[in-house]
């Protein structure tokens, strides 16, 4: 299986006509859940399962497909989503967002890391990823956004400390109306152990540069 990574940081809006499974078009509007998960494709480049960050799978059942998918990989999405039927693992998905989810760049492949300030909303950690949701000024220029791996530092007792920053470069755009923009460090290409830490920064608006520390592993959701 691939894993297919967003890159070069730009995140990309794909949107799935609502379709009941077993073609049925009369239903009643369901409830509706947001969030952050993993999206599976199948060898002919269909959108297959959700997996949320508790663990759980849901197979799509949607007859939609969406375009631009690479078969047998993995992506990173915002999905709106509903249960297909009760007691079933089977959910449609209405639409989804595939966030920015690069690999971290050392900071020693860059000459300069832009950071061109954000506002900051949150940030938490999963098993797998490190989210942050941030709003952005645009207008008409695409943004560039990625994580930079600033260091990894060995502590006592042999636990690690992962410092991350994110590089943002608004492209001379002009600033505009605010957009929400969500992020997640794939941290599953560093095999986090009990003990380890992240600290991520990012520049602000309000407060210049902050950071946020999170020891792994984080409790479950």
């Amino acid at each position: 299986m691939k894993r297919q990574i967003v890159h070069p940081f730009i995140a990309y809006w794909f949107i799935l006509t609502a379709i009941a499974c077993g073609g049925d078009r009369d239903f009643e509007y369901p409830d509706m859940r947001t969030e952050l998960a993993e999206m599976r494709t199948d060898k002919e480049g269909n959108a297959q399962t959700l997996i949320t960050d508790r663990g759980q799978e849901w197979t799509i059942c949607n007859e939609k497909k969406i375009d631009g998918l690479v078969p047998d990989s993995l992506y990173r999405v915002l999905a709106r989503y509903a249960q297909a039927g009760e007691g079933t693992s089977t959910a449609t998905v209405y639409s989804v967002a595939r966030t920015v989810s690069a690999i971290p760049i050392p900071r020693a492949h860059f000459k300069a890391v832009p950071t061109d300030p954000v506002k900051f909303q949150s940030m938490w950690m999963s098993d797998r990823y490190l989210n942050v949701s941030v709003v952005v000024q645009v207008k008409d220029l695409p943004h560039v956004y990625s994580f930079v791996q600033d260091s990894i530092t060995m502590q006592v007792g042999g636990c690690r400390s992962l410092y991350l920053t994110l590089l943002h470069d608004r492209n001379n755009d002009v600033e505009g109306y605010g957009r929400t923009v969500y992020l997640s460090v794939p941290l599953w290409i560093y095999k986090l152990k009990a003990g380890d830490r992240v600290i991520f920064s990012l520049n602000t608006y309000k407060e210049g540069k902050i950071s946020r520390t999170f020891d792994f592993p984080q409790p479950t959701l």
